[in-house]
């Protein structure tokens, strides 16, 4: 359980790094998952 959290807590952090430059943070979570 506390793997994921912390797996949660990283794939945010990919998400908004990555919103300002497409504007789109649901496909970032994408790519990082897939």
């Amino acid at each position: 359980m506390e793997n994921l959290s912390r797996f949660l807590r990283k794939s945010q952090s990919v998400a908004i790094n990555t919103k300002g430059e497409d504007g789109h943070p649901f496909s970032s979570y994408a790519s990082f998952y897939y």
